[in-house]
Parts: structure tokens; C-alpha cells; sequence
């Protein structure tokens, strides 16, 4: 049998498929934006005077918004497949020859974030524990630990480029709400905060599902670790 973490000359991981649970994983880190975002454009329109310019995400959740409790239940949905895309990662990430450590980081940060968007829904607003404080601090790490464990990994060119651009995007964002930039962070919170969010969760749903890809490519060649491991 190849042991798990045998690579090729560039460092990728072959020879070995994916866990079952990687590949239930992966296609659960995909939905975590599709979810995110999705019930926002859902329950938006039923709630009067909400403005995706003004008000945060959250608001459609909080105490006394009509139909607040959809939004909650998919805050804790997000948070779920969140976590079941860490678990996912720390299988996927050995296609591109990230090691125990940097995929541990990663693992870390999206549990994390899985764990914020549970306490979100769990705790809406105004409650003081929504989005679970410290333990949310996945949120902001997230775009720059993909930049060190991928950037220079033999993961396809376009995600490495994604995960740089992603980062810088992360940079706008913080500049938005330092008031930095030209935006009115008091009129513009809504804006802010999904520019934030894009930055955070989009790059799970498109890191896994280029993990999905990139394994279908990669099993469609003769890898000679294959033949091994059917010794």
C-alpha cells in the first residue's frame, strides 16, 4: 500500500483517493456561500425598509424581523457545512502538497468560522453572543493563511492566483470599515460587511469545489502510485 502522504517530484499528493468523508465534505464547503448568501437574496425583499447598502446580514435575523428564523436556521446550516469542509480539507489539501501544519491552520480557521455562523443563528442579534466573539477569529484569517499554504503549492495556477487576489480583497475591506477609504462606513455598513463576507466565505466554496475538480483530473491519469497500491 502508498502511505497517505507519499507525493510526487512537485510535491502533490497522489496515488491515494480521498476519504469518503472528504468527498461529502467538499461538496458541503461549496454550499457554505451559495447558503450565505443565498438566504439573504431570499428573505430580503420580505422585510421592509432593508437595505443591502445599509444593513448588515445579520439583521435579517434579528429579534422581531419577519421571517428571522429562516435566516438563523441557515446561518447554523452554513456554520455545519463549514465544519464538515474543514474536516474535508485536511484530506483534500495533500493533493497539493500542504503538510500537516499548514493544514492544520487551515482546518482551524474554517472550524472557526463554522463555529461563529453557529452561534450567529444560534444567538441572534441583539443578543451579546451572537457570532461567538473570540471564537469567530477564523473569520480573519482565513484569506491569509491560504495565501501561505497555497501560493506556492502545485495547486492549479488560477487558485493560487484567487487566493492572493482574495486577500488583497480582505485588505479592501478593513480599510472600509477603518474609514479609510471614500465609502461612508455609516451609511455603507451593509456593503462593507458583504465585501468582508466575500472575502471569507466565497474562497471556501471555491477552494473545495477546485479540490473536487482537480481530483476528478488528477484520477483520470496513470499515477504510478496507483499501480502500487493495488499490490
Amino acid at each position: 500500500m502508498v502511505p497517505d502522504d507519499r507525493t510526487n517530484d512537485d510535491g502533490a499528493w497522489w496515488g491515494v483517493p480521498f476519504h469518503r468523508s472528504t468527498r461529502l465534505g467538499l461538496p458541503a464547503g461549496v454550499l457554505v456561500p451559495v447558503i450565505y448568501f443565498g438566504v439573504q437574496l431570499w428573505r430580503a425583499p420580505a422585510v421592509p425598509g432593508y437595505s443591502f447598502r445599509r444593513d448588515a446580514a445579520s439583521d435579517l435575523g434579528a429579534a422581531g424581523v419577519p421571517g428571522a428564523i429562516w435566516f438563523n436556521v441557515a446561518a447554523i446550516a452554513t456554520g455545519i457545512a463549514a465544519a464538515l469542509a474543514a474536516v474535508a480539507w485536511w484530506d483534500a489539501l495533500r493533493m497539493w502538497g500542504v503538510g500537516r501544519l499548514g493544514r492544520g491552520f487551515v482546518s482551524a480557521a474554517l472550524t472557526s468560522i463554522g463555529a461563529a455562523s453557529i452561534a450567529a443563528g444560534w444567538f441572534p442579534l441583539p443578543d451579546d453572543r451572537h457570532g461567538g466573539g473570540p471564537v469567530g477569529v477564523g473569520l480573519f484569517a482565513l484569506p491569509f493563511v491560504l495565501v501561505v499554504v497555497i501560493a506556492r503549492r502545485p495547486a492549479p495556477r488560477w487558485v493560487r492566483v484567487y487566493v492572493v487576489a482574495n486577500a488583497a480583497l480582505f485588505v479592501v475591506a478593513a480599510l472600509m470599515f477603518s474609514g479609510a477609504t471614500w465609502l461612508d462606513p455609516a451609511g455603507n455598513e451593509g456593503v462593507m460587511q458583504r465585501v468582508l463576507a466575500c472575502s471569507v466565505f466565497v474562497p471556501i466554496g471555491v477552494v473545495s469545489m477546485a479540490a473536487l475538480v482537480d481530483d476528478r483530473r488528477r484520477g483520470g491519469r496513470s499515477h504510478p502510485g496507483r499501480a502500487v497500491a493495488g499490490t
